[in-house]
C-alpha cells in the first residue's frame, strides 16, 4: 500500500522540483531522490496539533511505501512544511547563482544585464510565468549575491600594509 503526503510548496519551486529532474506526480520517496531525503527527516508520527498553518497556492505530491510509513510516519507539521520550502528554495537559489556566474563569464556582460540575463534563462529553463514568480524579489537577490561576490573578491586580493 502506499501513502500519498501533500505538501504546500511555493509555485516556482514546484515547477522548478518537477523539471529538475524530469519527475512525475507523485514524487516518489526513497534514498534517490534530494526531496524524498530531506522529507524523510521531516515526518512524524501521531501529530495533534500543529503550530504554522502553512497556506500555500500549489501544492505537491509524494507518495510514500508501506514501509517507510510505518518508520518514519506519514504526517508534517507547519515547522516542517517550511522547513522543506526553505531547503527546496536554497537548491533553487543555487541553481541560479550558478547561472548568473555562467552568464557572467561566457558574455562578459556587466552590470544589471548579466542578472536579466539569468533570471529569463532559468524562468525560460522551468517554464516559470509572472505569477509564479516576483521578477523584482529574484533580480534583488541576484544583486545581493553579486555584491558580496565582489567584496569577497576584494578582500581576497587586498593588500597587506603592515
Amino acid at each position: 500500500m502506499k501513502f500519498k503526503i501533500t505538501v504546500p510548496v511555493k509555485p516556482y519551486l514546484r515547477k522548478f522540483l518537477l523539471f529538475h529532474n524530469d519527475w512525475i506526480e507523485p514524487i516518489p520517496v526513497s534514498q534517490a531522490t534530494f526531496p524524498g531525503v530531506v522529507l524523510f527527516n521531516l515526518l512524524e508520527r501521531n501529530v495533534g496539533y500543529s503550530r504554522h498553518e502553512v497556506k500555500r497556492s500549489s501544492h505537491i505530491e509524494f507518495e510514500l511505501g508501506e514501509s517507510y510509513a510505518s518508520h518514519y510516519g506519514v504526517q508534517l507539521t507547519g515547522n516542517s512544511v517550511l522547513l522543506f520550502n526553505n531547503v527546496m528554495e536554497e537548491m533553487f537559489r543555487h541553481e541560479l547563482y550558478a547561472k548568473m556566474d555562467m552568464v557572467d563569464l561566457a558574455t562578459g556582460k556587466k552590470g544589471n544585464l548579466i542578472i536579466k540575463d539569468a533570471i529569463i534563462s532559468v524562468a525560460h529553463k522551468y517554464e516559470l510565468s509572472e505569477d509564479d514568480f516576483s521578477y523584482e524579489n529574484f533580480r534583488k537577490l541576484l544583486y545581493r549575491y553579486r555584491k558580496k561576490k565582489m567584496q569577497k573578491r576584494k578582500k581576497k586580493f587586498a593588500r597587506f600594509v603592515p
